[in-house]
Order: C-alpha cells, then structure tokens, then sequence
C-alpha cells in the first residue's frame, strides 16, 4: 500500500489526504454536537466547511511530512529491493542489528540522513510545538480544565522531539559497530 503511496504525485496524495481528515474531522465534529449540543448549532454546511477548512490545514503538512520521509528513504536506500528497504527502515530506529550486510548498510545510511534531517528541523519543531504547548496550558487555564488532555498529548512528543538525535547517535553507533 505504502509503494502505491509513494508513487502518487504530490498533489493526488495531497487531495487524498484532505479528503480523508475532512471526512474524520466532519465526523468528529457531528458527533460533538450532537453530544454537546449549544445554543448555536452549526449547520450540515458550516460544519463541513470548519471541517474542510481544518482538514486542509492538517493535511497539507501531513502530506508534506510523508513526502519528504520517503524522498528521505530514497536518497538513503537507492533502488534497494523492497524487503531490504522494509527491514532497513525498521532497523534504522529499533531492534538487533541485523546480519545482513545490505540491510545493515541501507539501516546505517538512513539512520544518519534522519540524523541530517533531525539536526536541521529540531528547532523549528521544537519551538512549534513549544508554542502549542503554551497555547494548550493557557487555554487550559483560561477556560476548561479538560484541555489540560492536550498537554497530556504534547509534552511526550516535545520528550521525543529532545531525545530523537541522541537516539540516532546511539543507533548510528551500533549500526557502525564491525560484526
């Protein structure tokens, strides 16, 4: 499924995307008010509307995330065979070293293009999701105590943000490590 992804062009992939989280978010948001309803319910059209505008906004970056990880991929594994890229891209993060020379290899050279990656998008994430953060504690503070459930979603993956390069090293190290 993946491969078939991957060989959609940027704006099919894109489309696809948008239609899926309009659809998820249309949902949700349904379903909020016809559990909470307010005073001012939306319409069928407002919604799918706050719903398509929304999607768009997660949507693009998502696609664009997913482009740049496999055009990551590619640069880092060539036209390797396909179980070789599988079993590399999960090596590069996880597991035993593998015995394969190959994998190994193709492991080794994507863990350290994450590493280039990780090293030249670690402080735009960081402050983005900082700034979430912040955003998320003072909604929490100036109106419902439930919004404290995004904090609860946020701060592990500012965790993640932090320790991700020294992750990599570590794997880098022992990738690198002779058999």
């Amino acid at each position: 499924m993946r491969d078939r992804l991957h060989a959609l062009p940027v704006w099919l992939f894109l489309l696809l995307n948008w239609v899926s989280v309009t659809v998820l978010l249309f949902i949700a948001l349904t379903i909020q008010f016809a559990v909470r309803p307010v005073d001012l319910d939306p319409s069928a059209t407002w919604k799918l509307l706050i719903a398509a505008v929304s999607g768009l906004l997660i949507a693009a970056p998502l696609t664009w995330s997913l482009k740049q990880r496999w055009r990551l991929q590619d640069r880092a594994m060539g036209d390797a065979p396909v179980d070789v890229r599988r079993a590399a891209a999960k090596a590069a993060w996880k597991g035993p070293v593998p015995a394969d020379p190959e994998v190994r290899a193709a492991a080794l050279r994507l863990a350290e293009e994450h590493l280039a990656k990780t090293r030249k998008a670690r402080v735009l994430v960081f402050v983005g999701v900082g700034l979430v953060l912040i955003s998320a504690v003072a909604s929490a503070v100036t109106g419902s105590p439930w919004r404290l459930l995004f904090v609860a979603l946020y701060v592990p993956l500012l965790v993640t943000v932090l320790r991700a390069p020294g992750r990599l090293r570590r794997r880098i190290a022992q990738l690198s490590e002779p058999e």
